[in-house]
């Protein structure tokens, strides 16, 4: 009876402890890599390639039943130097934002916990994300290639050179699908309704040429 007591309250105790702090969902990490003679916006800052770019986002937890305070989150890195040792973390990066970009290829585990205060916590760790590469690619250049994307992050929309011969806009995710299309293309092309990551822009020309680039919207 004392065991079953015992038992009882020890798995009390753990809903209660990962109850009291949730932890972030849903967390999703990508790299970019700005070429030689491309360039773009990166935490901020404009880089001219080559140059890398981590971008990492998540869901906020759910705290409507906690009493505790959500006050920032910890972005953890653990570089790819050794064996995996859930207790070793290279670095943390603070931040209250759901999102966040550092000029820094990540080559290990990262993930995300919550902050909390009143009382004072940690969450676990929300799902962990590894990468052991890194992209490097050689840009070929085609000379009767003039299409051309410029990102406007102040504006948050783009503009295509040549704009007067697209025939249609689309824009994927990393996970491919169509997120936005437009066949009425002006001047600028906003993409204020994008949620910052990295995308693929694919234009459709009148003559039904196709061409893509990829962008870093933040």
């Amino acid at each position: 009876m004392k065991k079953k007591i015992y038992l009882l309250v020890l798995s009390m105790f753990a809903l209660t402890a990962f109850g009291q702090f949730p932890a972030p969902t849903n967390f999703n990490y990508s790299l970019y890599y700005f070429m030689i003679g491309d360039g773009g916006y990166c935490a901020g800052n404009y880089l001219i390639g080559p140059a890398y770019c981590s971008h990492f986002s998540w869901d906020a937890p759910d705290t409507s039943s906690i009493s505790s305070t959500l006050i920032h989150y910890k972005v953890h890195y653990r570089s790819d130097t050794s064996m995996w040792n859930p207790y070793f973390i290279d670095t943390a990066f603070i931040t209250t934002n759901t999102e966040f970009s550092i000029e820094l290829a990540v080559i290990g585990w990262v993930w995300v916990t919550a902050v909390y205060s009143n009382p004072d916590g940690e969450s676990d760790s929300s799902n962990i994300s590894y990468n052991g590469d890194l992209p490097i690619n050689i840009k070929v250049t085609d000379p009767n290639d003039d299409f051309s994307i410029t990102y406007l992050q102040k504006e948050k929309s783009i503009i295509i050179k040549d704009y007067l011969r697209v025939q249609e806009i689309r824009i994927y995710d990393l996970s491919g699908k169509c997120i936005k299309s437009s066949n009425c293309i002006e001047n600028k092309y906003s993409v204020a309704d994008i949620k910052p990551n990295i995308y693929l822009i694919d234009v459709t020309f009148n003559n039904s040429k196709k061409n893509s680039r990829k962008i870093l919207i933040n």
